[in-house]
């Protein structure tokens, strides 16, 4: 799978999702090491200087907000 693809694969699941854990594609459970490294890995992937997809700056910005309300 080509790196593009799975930037939009991300793209449509972060869209399709209000759920802050699924979002960051972690377990309710999960510990802030958990958070921080599944934050981490989607944004480098979606983030707007490296991501040119449609919707990529929604999706890094429902990311982030995922992110800073744990």
């Amino acid at each position: 799978m080509a790196k593009g693809d799975k930037a939009a694969e991300l793209i449509a699941h972060i869209g399709a999702t209000e759920d802050y854990y699924a979002v960051l594609q972690v377990a309710r459970d999960a510990d802030d090491d958990a958070i921080k490294k599944a934050y981490r890995k989607a944004a480098l992937r979606l983030h707007p200087d490296k991501c040119q997809l449609d919707g990529s700056k929604e999706a890094f910005q429902k990311l982030s907000a995922a992110f800073g309300s744990e």
